[in-house]
């Protein structure tokens, strides 16, 4: 177990990520946490999958891109004296910053395009389950007798009213027949004999 708890390590954290973005030598000295901890906090997030945009050995091209959208989402209300500032901070350029937002705004444009293209492709699957439905239906309806037949020994309404016996030979037909009926299903499992 560490020496700091998870809620101090979560509190401190929020101080580092966006939207606070504090410098990770001030905010140690603020809470009397050696700065190479925070380092190694800020890198464990990252592996985590927590967009920590700013330091890294990445260049800012190769970040994620959740820690894009991040800085997109930072910088929307800053004023161009503040965007100067922050882009300095963290080793940026504005046009980076603008490329990434017409990004962003070209992938939302395009998600009307793929919610018809999904919508298709549901409707085209479940017409294509209404057809299968239908077959199984009218296969399984003759379902009932090739078991009574499989299950049983005897044959109902024979001579006298009642049964006979049928013979392996017979028995063996009537499974095989049955297993057939079975593997005509798609996706249907046929019992090993």
């Amino acid at each position: 177990m560490g020496r700091y708890s998870d809620e101090r390590r979560t509190a401190v954290l929020s101080k580092l990520l966006p939207p606070h973005n504090g410098v990770v030598k001030r905010v140690a000295r603020e809470e009397g946490i050696c700065p190479a901890t925070l380092y190694n906090w800020l890198q464990a997030a990252r592996q985590r999958g927590v967009p920590v945009p700013g330091s890294g050995k990445k260049s800012a091209e190769e970040w994620s891109g959740e820690a894009k959208l991040a800085v997109v989402l930072e910088t929307a209300s800053l004023n161009a004296d503040e965007l100067s500032r922050y882009c300095r901070r963290k080793g940026l350029y504005p046009e980076q910053i603008a490329r990434w937002k017409q990004a962003c705004i070209d992938t939302a444009q395009l998600q009307p395009d793929r919610d018809r293209e999904a919508a298709e492709e549901v409707r085209a699957l479940r017409q294509r389950n209404r057809a299968l439905e239908r077959s199984f239906g009218a296969r399984k309806k003759h379902w009932p007798r090739a078991r009574h037949y499989w299950c049983c020994k005897k044959v109902p309404g024979a001579v006298g009213g009642r049964g006979r016996m049928t013979s392996l030979v017979q028995r063996e037909q009537v499974v095989t027949l049955v297993d057939e009926a079975v593997r005509s299903v798609p996706g249907a499992i046929v019992p090993a004999r």
